[in-house]
């Protein structure tokens, strides 16, 4: 089965480097897909800092020196909320390790 970008999605890849854009459409062909953030503004990381939902202002979702973005959040489906709430356990962990959830993201 072939999936496509709904318009948010592809609003979301505006401002982004055009090899992540590539590779973002690539994977839609065989993974239904959402693309949740792409670019953002000084203003906008500053507002996600302060939140928790970021934890750096050097993001690469912010514009970098070639003036575009360089990362994306991607949203797998069929969503599991239940799954999301209780963080999804990484598949490739260490016997030691703690259960941290999968950060769905691509950066360049």
């Amino acid at each position: 089965m072939t999936y496509r970008f709904g318009k948010v999605s592809q609003a979301n890849l505006e401002g982004v480097h055009p090899e992540l854009v590539r590779i973002a459409n690539t994977v839609i062909r065989e993974w239904d897909c959402s693309i949740t953030d792409g670019a953002r503004t000084i203003e906008e990381q500053q507002k996600n800092v302060a939140r928790g939902v970021s934890k750096t202002m050097h993001s690469k979702h912010l514009p970098q020196g070639d003036g575009l973005a360089h990362a994306i959040d991607i949203v797998p489906y069929p969503i599991d909320c239940a799954a999301i709430t209780r963080g999804i356990p990484d598949p490739v962990r260490r016997e030691d390790s703690v259960d941290e959830p999968i950060h769905l993201a691509a950066y360049l």
